[in-house]
């Protein structure tokens, strides 16, 4: 998923009509676009989700970078789903967290599994513990870069208005709940992507120290 490409680098791209994607954020739904592209009269599989503005904003914690988290991870997991019902992808062996800025499609994973075990008969409890096991075992979190510009942390205000929103599942809303308490009502993307990948790995080794 191709978020925020610069100009030079739109050739190709195509609007996707049959691709609707809504992330509820700061400011209410946004219905947000999509675009396919083509190489040639080949579609080489590179989504791109339209945010405007930069990918990270100067203030890490800002409402703006609230926004594009939520369009990358929410409206990047609805992509995912999307494109498999229509045949054009299966499902992901592995959903790959670039950085900790991502985590929020990882959230998605755990709220859509969660859902689908209550549909399936599961009661409360082990419907939300298998979830978690399948993203434990399906997720990988790469540390990208050790700049304290590319790690965030958001209040329980923004997170109400742009996370808690996106969430069906009560079961993972009371979990996300406890997870923000236990931590001064403040929700860490580091601390969350530790908790919901089961691996980890660097672009070094002092990044994976790290």
């Amino acid at each position: 998923i191709h978020i925020d490409t610069p100009e030079k680098l739109i050739l190709g791209f195509k609007k996707a009509k049959n691709l609707h994607i809504v992330v509820d954020g700061i400011n209410g739904p946004q219905q947000i676009d999509v675009y396919k592209h083509k190489l040639g009269n080949k579609v080489t599989g590179l989504y791109r989700l339209e945010v405007g503005g930069e990918v990270y904003p100067d203030y890490p914690n800002c409402d703006e970078r609230l926004r594009h988290n939520s369009i990358l991870g929410f409206g990047g997991y609805q992509l995912i789903q999307q494109l498999k019902k229509q045949g054009l992808m299966d499902e992901p062996p592995v959903y790959h967290l670039n950085e900790s800025s991502t985590v929020l499609g990882a959230l998605a994973l755990l709220d859509d599994k969660t859902m689908q075990n209550r549909i399936d008969g599961m009661n409360a409890e082990n419907s939300f513990k298998n979830a978690l096991e399948y993203v434990h075992a399906h997720t990988l979190l790469t540390n990208h870069t050790l700049v304290p510009a590319a790690s965030c942390t958001y209040n329980r205000d923004q997170c109400n208005k742009a996370i808690f929103s996106n969430i069906q599942s009560v079961d993972v809303k009371i979990w996300l709940d406890s997870f923000m308490n236990q931590r001064g009502n403040q929700l860490s993307f580091n601390d969350l992507a530790l908790e919901l990948a089961g691996k980890y790995n660097g672009v070094s080794k002092l990044h994976a120290q790290k």
